[in-house]
C-alpha cells in the first residue's frame, strides 16, 4: 500500500469560496481506494483457504485479483456481460477465472456458485458485510485526518457504501455526509443511485446511512478528466467528475467557506505509474 498522499482541488469551476481535498488512491498498487479494503481482508485469510471469489463490475475485482496473485491464492470473479475488456484482461492477466454474467441474474449464479464450492472458496462478500466499513474508519483516523483541515462535509459516490460511509466515521466532519447519485437514465461505472438500484436485503446502505443525498446528470462542467490541483493536475473517473457536478449544486446554498473531502475511487497524477 502507498502512504496516503492528498491533494488540495484548485480547479477554477468549483470556484475559490471553498476549499476541496481528495486522495490519490489511484497510486495504490490495483490503482483503487479498494486496496485499503481487500489488502487486510484477504491477508487474514490467505493461510485459511486456498481461494477467494467475488462479485463486482470492476474495481474490487481488479483490487482482489492482484491481492489474490499476491497471496498466492486462486481467484474467481463474476462480471457483468460487457465489462471494459481492458478490465478484463488485467483480470485475466493476474490470474483470475472470470465469468460474465448477465446482470440480472448475477447474484443468482454467485451465490449458487459459493454454495456448491463449500469451504473450498471463500467469499469476500462485500455486498453483505456492512463491517467492511472499517478498514476505511481506521485508515481515514490514522492517516488522512493528520494530513486535513477539519472537513466540515464529505461527499462521494456509493457502490456499496463502505468508503463514503468509513472515510466520513474516520474524519466525522462538523456537518455530515453527502452521497452523489447518478440520476435516472444515467450510468456510472462504479456507483449507483441506491433507490434505484438496491442489491435487496442484505444491501450495506440504508436510507439513514448518510446525512443528505443529491441525485444528478453529467452537466459538461467537468468533460475533461483532468482536475487541477495544488500538485498538479490529476486523472479522475467518471465517478469523481459526477461526484463534482453534485458537489457544484449543494454547494451553492453554503454562505460561509467550507473544508469538503471528496472520496475518489481512482485519482491520480499525470506522472504516476499505472498498474497492469
Amino acid at each position: 500500500m502507498i502512504p496516503t498522499r492528498t491533494v488540495r482541488i484548485t480547479d477554477e469551476r468549483l470556484g475559490q469560496i471553498h476549499s476541496y481535498w481528495t486522495s490519490l488512491e489511484g497510486e495504490n498498487p490495483s490503482g483503487s481506494l479498494k486496496d485499503r479494503m481487500v489488502e487486510p481482508e484477504l491477508s487474514l485469510q490467505k493461510e485459511k483457504v486456498p481461494a477467494v471469489a467475488e462479485i463486482s463490475a470492476g474495481s474490487t475485482a481488479l483490487s482482489i485479483s492482484y491481492y489474490a496473485l499476491k497471496f498466492k491464492m486462486q481467484c474467481r470473479l463474476f462480471v457483468p456481460k460487457g465489462i471494459d475488456p481492458l478490465i478484463k484482461r488485467q483480470l485475466v492477466n493476474r490470474g483470475a477465472i472470470v465469468d460474465e454474467c448477465d446482470p440480472a441474474t448475477a447474484y443468482e449464479v454467485y451465490n449458487d456458485f459459493i454454495k456448491k464450492a463449500g469451504d473450498k472458496i471463500w467469499s469476500f462478500g462485500q455486498m453483505s458485510r456492512k463491517e467492511l466499513k472499517r478498514h476505511y474508519t481506521h485508515w481515514a483516523q490514522a492517516e488522512l485526518e493528520p494530513m486535513l483541515p477539519p472537513i466540515d462535509y464529505v461527499i462521494g459516490g456509493i457502490g456499496t457504501g463502505h468508503s463514503l460511509a468509513g472515510i466520513t466515521e474516520g474524519l466525522n466532519p462538523s456537518e455530515g455526509s453527502i452521497s452523489v447519485e447518478p440520476s435516472a437514465g444515467t450510468t456510472v461505472s462504479g456507483i449507483r443511485n441506491a433507490f434505484l438500484n438496491n442489491f435487496g436485503a442484505a444491501d450495506p446502505w440504508n436510507p439513514t446511512l448518510f446525512d443528505s443525498r443529491i441525485e444528478t446528470a453529467f452537466s459538461g462542467n467537468f468533460d475533461s478528466s483532468l482536475i487541477e490541483t495544488d500538485q498538479g493536475p490529476i486523472y479522475v473517473s467518471d465517478s469523481f467528475k459526477l461526484t463534482l457536478d453534485g458537489l457544484l449544486k449543494v454547494s451553492e446554498n453554503w454562505k460561509v467557506p467550507k473544508n469538503i473531502f471528496i472520496v475518489g475511487s481512482h485519482c491520480r497524477r499525470i506522472n504516476a505509474v499505472k498498474n497492469s
